[in-house]
């Protein structure tokens, strides 16, 4: 049992309930949770491909990749770029157990889905949301699961109930965490990596903190449309630039 966990989740119950009223890093007094001030902090992901989301000095339809090769999902929101403060945030939270980045970066994601899946607009909210698996191996040594964290809190964050399982879809692979691979090693990623114990509904979420390049979400989603889904979103914190926009 992880009491550090269950810990830090109560303090942060109580923060909110007390003291919601002001900034997250800056405790200025505040109607939102991230102050304007410290919301210029981050670097948002406003030019893009509109395809993948994969940053770029302007917005064009479709980058070079995807003109290659389609991506298989059918929508992605990614509203941060993974640079400066945002990773410092996930970097954070992965490796650190900095468990309190999660609230201020889901809250970002948030926004962006229920701009994305407003009342009036074309795309409907999926049926369940499905995280990226970890292998247990490396769930033991971090001594708990980012992913499932962040799943938990981003529902939180927005008004659609949208059900979270964490059983969907597992990882079968024990392999060298992915920014330990040059991206040959990471393109070399295969679905069999994966598994989906049982049938996946038609409508779904992939939830991963960071689209880097996008090998991880091609091999899950060839295993979760094997497993009957018909339509996957994904759904992302960030996305990392390509070297030639890199700050960091």
């Amino acid at each position: 049992m992880d009491w550090s966990f269950l810990s830090t989740k109560k303090i942060s119950q109580v923060y909110y309930q007390y003291f919601c009223k002001q900034c997250y890093f800056c405790k200025i007094k505040s109607k939102q949770l991230i102050c304007p001030l410290c919301l210029n902090g981050f670097t948002f992901n406003n030019q893009h491909c509109r395809r993948c989301k994969l940053p770029t000095t302007t917005t064009i339809e479709r980058c070079g990749q995807c003109q290659k090769a389609a991506p298989q999902y059918d929508l992605i929101v990614s509203p941060l770029i993974y640079s400066g403060f945002t990773r410092a945030l996930i970097t954070g939270l992965k490796f650190s157990s900095h468990y309190h980045a999660s609230h201020p970066l889901c809250q970002l994601l948030a926004d962006a889905l229920m701009t994305t899946y407003q009342p009036s607009g074309i795309n409907k909210w999926p049926d369940v949301l499905i995280p990226v698996p970890s292998h247990v191996e490396r769930v033991r040594e971090r001594g708990f699961c980012h992913m499932n964290l962040l799943s938990q809190h981003l529902i939180s964050h927005i008004p659609k109930k949208i059900p979270v399982n964490f059983q969907l879809l597992l990882k079968s692979q024990h392999l060298a965490p992915q920014h330990e691979r040059n991206k040959k090693q990471r393109h070399a990623l295969k679905a069999s990596s994966f598994i989906c114990p049982k049938a996946v509904p038609d409508h779904v979420a992939l939830f991963d903190d960071v689209v880097t390049t996008g090998s991880t979400i091609d091999a899950c989603i060839t295993k979760l449309k094997e497993a009957g889904a018909k339509r996957v979103d994904v759904w992302s914190l960030a996305r990392t630039p390509n070297n030639k926009l890199r700050t960091d």
